[in-house]
């Protein structure tokens, strides 16, 4: 399960120009990755989820939030 996310997050990192540096963290339902642009100087992060279960539950989590109209969280911006 886990190494099919890790294929997941390499996948999604190639289709938007981003390559995965490092692994920045991990738990249960997933890890995240550090990646960096391809085309311009920058980071940002990937979370490559195990299951769809997983990944339904938090973009619901979001789609909350964004009709709540929260952008942002203890000073973090809420993807959107």
């Amino acid at each position: 399960m886990e190494q099919n996310s890790i294929q997941n997050a390499r996948s999604y990192a190639s289709l938007h120009d981003l390559r995965l540096v490092e692994r920045l963290g991990f738990g249960i339902h997933g890890t995240i990755f550090v990646a960096e642009n391809n085309t311009k100087p920058g980071r940002t992060a990937i979370k490559a989820l195990h299951a769809a279960e997983f990944y339904l539950r938090e973009r619901n989590v979001y789609q909350r939030l964004q009709t709540a109209g929260i952008t942002d969280m203890a000073g973090f911006n809420v993807p959107q």
